[in-house]
């Protein structure tokens, strides 16, 4: 399955943002700063609009579409279900589904971290809690460590969690360049036998970046990962880390949620209460491995443009299910 579709609604949108820079004497400054990571998010945007012009003809049974899902009733995750469990509809038309735990597929884990000056106050600590957040992942999983502040580093890539990492490469910034990190790091395309999730810490600030906070819903759609959002609330990951009950009303935090929600993650804002970094990624991951995974084959169904999915589960339950998994995708 393709990532990108036809979609001129997004076409338009873009060629708005583009036109608007001419103006933008602050995006002359930040073009000049940019470092190589930044060129390739600006690249997939453009991609996207230039996959979608091409004329692409629908071949049946070739494109294998994967969803992750979570199940939760009470609050509690809903263990031992199977396919037929489930029933998932493509632009309305259901769909014949292989179902597997997703506790049985490793993942693929990108750290995406915001090292600005309005969010670590402690670098030795936070790189304290980098070392003790890859200690959680397993044998068969990878990580890769992604920071932004002015500029977006790579610290290492994709790579098992069981070797040794550098996490002394870790330096903190000024600027905060979050929108295009972020396009950045959900531009990694996982194999097909592999989960990946994007896990950003950030205090939602973005200061640097190209990309506005209008794209990244439809830009995350086009993902093949799911994306959980950790806000913080000040200065330092030790207090006010996220998993609270409402977002901040801000625009830039209101598309942060958007684009989670598309990939079927969530937004967790920051919360009045201590809890440290370490625990919400355990949290989140432990929910995230406690899921499942949908595959099928999509049928009955034109390939081009966007595809709605609905995931419901059939089996009788006590209380009504709380399901997440992504809204959709672009065919083509």
């Amino acid at each position: 399955m393709t990532a990108f579709g036809n979609d001129a609604g997004f076409h338009s949108r873009f060629r708005t943002q583009w036109a608007g820079l001419r103006n933008d004497a602050g995006f002359h400054f930040r073009f000049r700063k940019w470092n190589p990571a930044s060129f390739l998010a600006i690249a997939w945007l453009l991609a996207a609009v230039l996959h979608a012009q091409q004329v692409t003809v629908f071949k049946s049974g070739s494109d294998l579409v994967t969803v992750d899902v979570s199940v939760r009733a009470g609050g509690v995750p809903v263990s031992g279900l199977t396919a037929a469990d489930f029933a998932l509809t493509d632009n309305g038309v259901r769909q014949d589904l292989d179902a597997v735990a997703a506790e049985a597929v490793p993942v693929d884990v990108t750290l995406l971290v915001d090292t600005s000056g309005s969010v670590i106050s402690n670098l030795d600590a936070f790189k304290s809690d980098m070392k003790k957040i890859v200690a959680l992942l397993r044998p068969d999983d990878r990580v890769r460590l992604l920071t932004f502040a002015d500029a977006m580093t790579e610290v290492f890539p994709m790579q098992p969690a069981s070797k040794s990492l550098p996490f002394n490469k870790i330096k903190g910034g000024g600027a905060t360049s979050l929108n295009d990190a972020l396009v950045f790091a959900l531009a990694y395309a996982p194999k097909p036998d592999r989960r990946h999730l994007v896990f950003l810490f950030t205090d939602g600030d973005d200061n640097a970046s190209f990309i506005g906070p209008a794209s990244l819903a439809e830009l995350a759609s086009r993902a093949e990962a799911v994306l959980h959002v950790v806000l913080v609330g000040f200065s330092g990951f030790g207090r006010g880390v996220g998993l609270g009950p409402t977002p901040p009303s801000r625009p830039g935090i209101t598309a942060l949620a958007d684009a989670a929600t598309r990939t079927g993650g969530m937004l967790y804002p920051p919360r009045t209460s201590d809890r440290d970094v370490v625990s919400s990624f355990k949290q989140v991951f432990d929910d995230f491995r406690g899921g499942y995974v949908l595959r099928y084959t999509a049928k009955g169904v034109a390939r081009d443009g966007w595809h709605d999915i609905v995931v419901t589960v059939t089996k009788p339950a006590a209380v009504p299910y709380t399901i997440r998994a992504r809204k959709g995708y672009f065919g083509g």
